[in-house]
């Protein structure tokens, strides 16, 4: 079942620059467009605003954990849009991508082995290497007009033998 269309105005201006964004704060004053992915300055859709006021009405806040059918749901996912067959058991719930970008530099990359990370990108990946103390190789990211974008992996010096060891890449 595909989710149904909703009409969205794209074109209403919101002004957040009084409203203690990060986004608009770290620029003030200067002559700087912040285009962040994570932070819009979109309203947030109807459907997500009628179910957080929803969940609010009841007026209690504790901790919750994912429905029953979520796992399932995923593990399902997975399968037909990647072709990647995994257990239940494999999947682990996180607060949110930064600590999960933490956990995974930790996980996947031994000390003394290189993250190679997708250059620009959100700030956390280019961090986690730096928190979990593992060198950090940065792979620009180029338009080819041919198959869009694609990570440039420069050969000079044969500089990818000396990142041989990496088996951790960020994307």
């Amino acid at each position: 079942m595909s989710p149904k269309p909703h009409s969205f105005d794209f074109d209403k201006e919101i002004d957040r620059t009084t409203t203690a964004s990060d986004k608009w704060d770290k620029y003030k004053g200067q002559d700087i467009l912040p285009m962040w992915v994570a932070d819009s300055d979109f309203q947030s859709p109807p459907a997500v605003i009628d179910a957080l006021q929803t969940r609010i009405a009841h007026g209690v806040f504790g901790y919750t954990h994912a429905p029953d059918n979520l796992t399932d749901l995923f593990v399902a996912r997975m399968a037909s849009r990647y072709g990647w067959l995994i257990e239940p058991e494999w999947v682990v719930y996180l607060p949110g991508l930064v600590c999960g970008l933490n956990i995974a530099a930790r996980a996947l990359c031994d000390e003394g082995q290189t993250i190679i990370s997708p250059s620009p990108v959100y700030p956390p990946f280019i961090s986690s290497a730096k928190f979990a103390e593992r060198r950090l190789v940065k792979a620009p990211v180029k338009l080819n007009q041919a198959v869009g974008c694609q990570i440039w992996m420069k050969r000079k010096n044969n500089w990818m033998a000396k990142v041989a060891c990496c088996k951790c890449v960020t994307h």
